[in-house]
């Protein structure tokens, strides 16, 4: 059979415009609520567009057809999301591409942390496309005071006026200097916090976290109590993974895998006494209610 129609948004930091992931997912399990999603790119929720039968009765797919989406902002890091390092791109008429280098310092590189919800952020230097591929660019001479809330308020060349070489792509690393290195993050972002247990091989990386124990109104996972950093009995298919989420119509990405950032190092979080407590409270420190 054709695979459905896919009608997603495109996510990687916050929702602002959307793509769909196609394939590039987990299959799920349970019920299929929509197929054949038909949306105009004006809905406010995807429960808003057009899609096919009636909801949850049949949808003539299988979960082999899941759909996964990204969300990001007009400006992204692209790659590793955990490292907030890597060529930054802006996303103009429709096209991802990229900044030249031309008078690019780190008052510029700070505005565009900023947008990406960062606290600070530096210039790193300039380099080649890393995925070996001609790419747009869009912005050149760069010229921020340091106060503007979008890297497209700057002053600028104008859209796609450049003169620049394949090797003067700008890279920048961002940073939230005032929180210290505890910092966690979910690799796959999600859309109120519930446990998946063994969603995702930890690989890897090291367990920094084990007897996780929250209330639930805690702000940080770090503020929980747990055992002593790096102390455990966890192999890495004990690794948890949570979704975070809302409301009914609300869209979610299917799973993640929790990762925490302790002394330059990722890690992963080990499911021992994790419950639907500490997820809520990691998706709170991740900005979702």
């Amino acid at each position: 059979m054709p695979k459905p129609a896919r009608g997603s948004f495109f996510i990687k930091y916050t929702v602002k415009y959307g793509t769909s992931l196609g394939d590039e997912v987990p299959s799920g399990t349970g019920k299929i609520w929509k197929s054949y999603v038909a949306c105009k790119g004006t809905e406010s929720k995807l429960a808003d567009c057009k899609h096919g039968k009636d909801q949850g009765t049949y949808t003539g797919c299988y979960h082999s057809y899941d759909v996964g989406v990204y969300c990001f902002n007009e400006t992204l890091i692209p790659g590793n999301i955990r490292t907030v390092s890597g060529t930054l791109e802006v996303f103009y008429n429709g096209i991802w591409g990229t900044v030249c280098d031309d008078n690019f310092d780190d008052i510029d590189a700070r505005v565009a942390c900023k947008e990406l919800g960062y606290n600070d952020g530096y210039f790193v230097g300039s380099q080649e496309y890393r995925y070996n591929v001609k790419r747009t660019i869009w912005l050149d001479n760069v010229d921020c005071l340091g106060n503007e809330d979008k890297l497209v308020h700057c002053t600028h060349a104008g859209w796609g006026v450049e003169n620049c070489s394949p090797y003067e792509h700008v890279k920048i690393k961002c940073n939230n200097a005032d929180e210290g290195t505890n910092t966690v993050f979910i690799v796959i972002i999600l859309k109120n916090g519930n446990v998946l247990e063994n969603t995702k091989t930890g690989g890897n990386l090291k367990v920094w976290l084990s007897n996780v124990r929250c209330y639930g109104g805690e702000n940080k996972l770090t503020d929980c109590s747990h055992s002593d950093w790096g102390s455990h009995h966890c192999s890495h298919d004990k690794v948890v993974g949570i979704r975070c989420g809302e409301g009914q119509g609300d869209v979610r990405i299917n799973s993640g895998r929790l990762e925490i950032y302790y002394n330059g190092t990722w890690g992963t979080v080990c499911n021992a006494s994790i419950g639907d407590e500490e997820a809520t409270v990691a998706c709170r420190q991740l900005g979702y209610k």
